[in-house]
């Protein structure tokens, strides 16, 4: 607790020790305005949006129309694929259906900056939108198997954010050492490359229905393990793959695209060494800059620039400095910690506290 206590600096804003004093109490409870207030700007746009629409949808039940179901798609609503995290389903139970949601939102709050820390706001962002639409077209090809046995699955839905915090959880205990273990409500031992399957078992015995939304994120993060060359976890499974990582722009490409925007009006580099006011990468800049300058200087402040991520020991990022997009001060710099340390997982598996939901004993949710 000595090294949480430590005066906030720019250099140590986003260390561990430092969020963790952000995040906790004195008796170890996690406060949400901390948590808010310490997210990057892509985990608070995610979260915040999913919230506004959620309670909209008491008043306004048109917004429901964001969850993904098989019978919505065959009636047109293709935006429900890569949005259906938009907005949860409350059912005939709301106020049951927003403790979830809150709960939700709360682990987005501490899984989503660990992955926005490790690809920088912009890549973030779309590695989100990625994500999310391959979760769709996998739980539509399983609702779609399951309705040729029983018709309800044609109706129900994918909605909220548990599927992409699935992905989170399972990308960050994938890589983990295959001995790692942990432990389910602190009660039942099993190894840690598991959890979030026996997760979504425990999930499945409480609402006595398979969660097909959750599997299809599990089967999704798996793919992407194998696709980044994390070990196996089973030889039965080492055959799938989801390449979804192939498909991100590279963090020099977004670097240089964001150094392009904090230009604005400079003559944009070409593929070939011409410029040209009118290349894509400016055009992206200035369209994404217009965009920036609509954002609340809260949201503006709290970007993460593609050059301010890098590697360091065990996979730790560090980001030292503001943001080009930020408007305070000057571009960051990259800082590792130590040296030759591993390269962390594409999905964010190696950086921050292992934070892990419902293990230990006495361990609350967002506790480092």
């Amino acid at each position: 607790e000595a090294q949480c206590s430590k005066k906030a600096t720019p250099s140590n804003l986003h260390s561990s020790p430092w969020r963790c004093a952000r995040t906790r109490t004195s008796g170890g409870m996690m406060q949400p305005s901390a948590l808010v207030g310490g997210a990057p700007t892509g985990t608070r746009l995610v979260v915040g949006v999913h919230c506004i629409l959620t309670i909209a949808s008491l008043a306004l039940p048109s917004v429901a129309s964001f969850g993904l179901s098989v019978s919505g798609v065959q009636d047109g609503r293709l935006w429900s694929v890569p949005l259906f995290w938009l907005v949860a389903r409350l059912g005939t139970s709301p106020g049951i259906a927003l403790l979830f949601a809150a709960v939700s939102a709360m682990a987005a709050l501490s899984y989503f900056p660990r992955l926005e820390q490790e690809h920088g706001t912009f890549r973030f962002l779309l590695w989100f939108m990625l994500s999310s639409s391959a979760v769709g077209v996998m739980y539509l090809l399983l609702a779609f198997g399951m309705a040729q046995l029983d018709p309800t699955w044609y109706m129900v839905p994918c909605s909220g954010l548990w599927p992409m915090l699935v992905i989170a959880m399972t990308s960050q205990s994938l890589a983990m050492p295959p001995d790692a273990s942990t432990s389910l409500f602190g009660l039942v031992p099993l190894p840690m490359r598991w959890y979030p399957l026996a997760l979504i078992a425990v999930f499945s015995l409480i609402s006595m229905r398979l969660e097909l939304d959750l599997l299809a994120a599990w089967l999704i993060a798996l793919g992407i393990h194998h696709s980044s060359g994390g070990s196996p976890l089973h030889r039965l499974v080492a055959k799938w793959r989801c390449p979804l990582g192939r498909l991100l722009p590279s963090l020099a490409t977004v670097s240089a695209m964001e150094d392009s925007s904090s230009s604005y009006g400079s003559a944009g580099q070409v593929l070939g060494g011409g410029s040209s006011s009118f290349s894509l990468r400016s055009s992206l800049a200035r369209a994404a800059r217009g965009l920036g300058r609509c954002c609340p200087a809260s949201l503006r402040k709290q970007y993460i620039s593609a050059s301010s991520v890098g590697f360091g020991v065990g996979g730790q990022y560090a980001a030292v400095g503001g943001s080009a997009w930020g408007g305070h001060g000057s571009s960051a710099r990259v800082r590792t910690v130590g040296g030759g340390g591993p390269a962390a997982s594409a999905l964010g598996s190696g950086s921050g506290p292992n934070f892990v939901a419902f293990t230990g004993s006495g361990q609350r949710l967002g506790e480092v």
